[in-house]
């Protein structure tokens, strides 16, 4: 039976204690909520229960990495997961048509995914999202984020979801806002596109190259892959740390 689970409520601001480890203090303060969202995946990840990862937006990116990495440790014999980054975001307008297509098309043999989101604010991009894969052929996921506002759970706002099978598991839940959130110099991708004709944005599918989508110059291009590549190393020691805590 689909269920909502989370950790208890923090209303207390979270303090990274990067002590020099990290590259990042916007990932280093990921560890906590990151390490109970993992640990109420524990016993799914152990049982091999999800064999695709659908990252939620841009802002997810990291902490899909993170997943990805866990799981990969954990189900080494079975091969690495498959993992697809989706940009659906917040913004008004999103190609459902392109999202609907890749529910269709590339998760048509999916077992079961898991889909990875940062941040549950109001939830209307999350539930926005399944929507669309739901009406794209594609049922059986999951979502995991890694923080959630309080009121999206005393407003009950997960219930459609739930019913339909798609069990919301939460690291933790009060109301900061993970400063990680669309910081595309250490994601590398942002996502959105603009209309130039209709002066607006569009989420299609995938997230864009963040260098594709602004002005960078030279120098802002070399700064963008150094923050990439130190990100992605602060992945490996967050998703190590996690490992040896949640795996005693």
């Amino acid at each position: 039976m689909a269920s909502l689970e989370t950790f208890p409520h923090s209303d207390k601001k979270r303090e990274a204690k990067a002590e020099g480890r990290y590259n990042f203090e916007e990932i280093a303060e990921l560890k906590e909520p990151m390490a109970s969202l993992i640990n109420l995946l524990k016993e799914k990840i152990e049982a091999g229960e999800y064999d695709v990862l659908i990252s939620d937006d841009a802002s997810g990116r990291i902490p899909t990495l993170i997943v990805k990495k866990v799981i990969d440790s954990i189900r080494s014999e079975d091969g690495n997961i498959k993992t697809f980054f989706i940009a659906a975001g917040k913004d008004r307008r999103i190609d459902e048509r392109a999202i609907k297509e890749f529910a269709g098309k590339t998760l048509s043999k999916t077992h079961r995914a898991l889909v990875v989101t940062e941040l549950i604010y109001s939830g209307k991009s999350i539930r926005r999202l399944a929507k669309v894969l739901d009406d794209g052929g594609f049922n059986d996921f999951d979502i995991a984020a890694v923080m959630a506002s309080q009121d999206f759970f005393d407003g009950k706002k997960d219930v459609e979801m739930v019913e339909k099978g798609h069990e919301i598991f939460c690291g933790e839940i009060g109301d900061p806002i993970p400063n990680i959130y669309d910081s595309r110099f250490i994601t590398g991708v942002a996502r959105r596109r603009r209309v130039e004709a209709e002066g607006s944005y569009v989420t299609g599918a995938h997230p864009y190259l963040a260098e594709d989508l602004f002005e960078y110059t030279g120098d802002d291009r070399v700064e963008v892959k150094k923050s990439v590549s130190k990100a992605r190393q602060d992945v490996k020691l967050l998703s190590d740390e996690i490992l040896s805590e949640v795996w005693k």
